[in-house]
């Protein structure tokens, strides 16, 4: 029953990269809270920007980039709103799920 291509559509990734900005801010939390144990004055202030770009990319762009995750390619699309336009149906006519990815549209599925 094993299927050749798991292919969850990028389910894993949205986890996967919120794994990583958490590890990467313990990780400079732990090099900030070394470097102040060791009473380093030039190395803290050059390295702080550090810790705020990451804690900014997490609050700007993580979600952003969450978000364009759920839908289509554009080429998947593109190639969606040809068959309509070919049937003559409008885009608006369509339903708001059409754009989901088939792993998105699916319920979850457990191994049996």
């Amino acid at each position: 029953n094993h299927k050749p291509f798991p292919d969850s559509g990028g389910k894993l990734w949205v986890g996967f990269v919120n794994v990583l900005m958490a590890s990467m801010l313990m990780g400079q939390i732990t090099l900030f809270g070394q470097l102040i144990l060791k009473k380093t004055v030039y190395a803290l202030p050059a390295l702080a920007p550090l810790g705020i770009i990451t804690i900014l990319f997490m609050i700007f762009i993580v979600p952003k980039r969450n978000h364009v995750a759920n839908f289509l390619p554009t080429l998947k699309c593109v190639e969606i709103d040809k068959k309509f336009k070919e049937s003559g149906d409008s885009v608006k006519n369509f339903a708001a799920k059409e754009y989901l990815q088939p792993a998105l549209k699916a319920g979850p599925k457990y191994p049996e």
